[in-house]
C-alpha cells in the first residue's frame, strides 16, 4: 500500500526487495480505456529506488487525478505491480510492461 502524503510518497518495504520501480498514470485516460494500463500510463517517476519512499519531482493538477503503483525488484528480477487482491480481474504487469513509458 502507498501512502501519498503532500509530495512524498512511503510504504511498507517487501521483505528482500532490492530496489523498487514506481510507475504513474492518469486516471481519466485508465477509466476512459476500460483499463489499459499499456496507454495509461504517464511516466516511470522512480526507477530502481532503494528505500520505500520517495518525493514526486511534481503533482496532479487540480481535477486530474493520477494512480501510481510500485513493484519490488528482487535479486531474481522484478516482482509484480498486481495487489493480488481478491476482487482483481486481469493482471496490471503485461499492460504497464507494454507501454513506452514504463520504468526500464
Amino acid at each position: 500500500m502507498l501512502d501519498l502524503s503532500g509530495d512524498a510518497i512511503n510504504w511498507i518495504g517487501v521483505r528482500n526487495a532490492q530496489s523498487y520501480d514506481i510507475v504513474r498514470g492518469d486516471l481519466a485516460t485508465l477509466n476512459a480505456s476500460g483499463g489499459d494500463y499499456a496507454v495509461s500510463v504517464d511516466a516511470c517517476v522512480a526507477d530502481n529506488q532503494v528505500t520505500p519512499g520517495f518525493s514526486l519531482a511534481d503533482s496532479p493538477p487540480v481535477g486530474s487525478p493520477w494512480w501510481i503503483l510500485a513493484r519490488p525488484n528482487f535479486s531474481g528480477g522484478p516482482g509484480s505491480y498486481d495487489s493480488n487482491e481478491p476482487g482483481r480481474v486481469g493482471s496490471r504487469d503485461a499492460g504497464i510492461n507494454a507501454s513506452a513509458q514504463t520504468c526500464p
